[in-house]
């Protein structure tokens, strides 16, 4: 949640939300519509996903929002099998289902990491505390996210996309991570940013994939990977 000052920052629910807009596009036509009982029921499943991360986020402690946050996941169970049900009856098609089908493969793993996170580290969220205090949230998703590079190299896109978060809402922690690994006697590896046209390497400094390659203005870029070799 470092980065995070209100839910909607939270990737979990911005998928959760685009999956409500699809979820409403179906059962606001006919038939579905006219099904009271199936219609109110994937109806109330998709907003208890979304209501509870909402709601989560204002819990006052990590361990009571992986609560709320499990309980979202047991309502995106129940939308998939309404859904289900609601294919079965002729209301939705396969193909219509497509869209759903893909945001639901993002936002099953955003919520899972997510708890994961959150269990691991189940201090207050409240961000007021002095800098040096061992219990600083922040201070513990860095370690975090030092832990996740720790074996293969990964991209901040694949960092952003378990924890749920945003590629800038990782980045600025990413760097103070990777400063304190850094002065801790750990090896920062990175392998920077490459022009798939024109082959242009673009400096270490550089940790997101860029927007334009500066040699033949592509687009077509390899991201940066990073990895922290622990020493013991």
């Amino acid at each position: 949640m470092a980065g995070a000052r209100h839910y909607s920052q939270l990737v979990a629910w911005q998928l959760a939300d685009a999956v409500r807009i699809v979820v409403f596009r179906f059962t606001r036509r006919r038939p579905f519509f006219t099904d009271f009982k199936p219609r109110s029921q994937a109806e109330d499943a998709i907003e208890s996903v979304c209501r509870n991360i909402a709601e989560g986020f204002g819990c006052p402690s990590h361990a009571e929002f992986a609560r709320y946050l499990e309980i979202a996941r047991r309502s995106l169970n129940e939308l998939c099998d309404c859904l289900r049900g609601a294919q079965l009856k002729g209301y939705v098609s396969q193909k219509e289902l497509g869209e759903f089908h893909a945001l639901s493969r993002r936002l099953y793993p955003a919520l899972n990491n997510f708890i994961v996170y959150l269990n691991r580290n189940p201090t207050s969220q409240h961000r007021c505390r002095p800098k040096g205090s061992r219990n600083n949230p922040d201070v513990a998703f860095r370690r975090h996210l030092v832990d996740l590079l720790s074996g293969e190299p990964r991209s901040v896109s694949s960092l952003a996309r378990e924890l749920g978060m945003t590629r800038g809402g990782v980045e600025e922690d990413l760097r103070h991570a990777l400063r304190s690994a850094r002065a801790a006697g750990h090896q920062i590896e990175v392998i920077p940013a490459r022009c798939k046209a024109c082959d242009f390497t673009f400096g270490q400094d550089k940790l997101t994939k860029p927007g334009r390659c500066p040699s033949c203005k592509g687009t077509r870029l390899f991201e940066p990977m990073i990895r922290v070799a622990c020493t013991d």
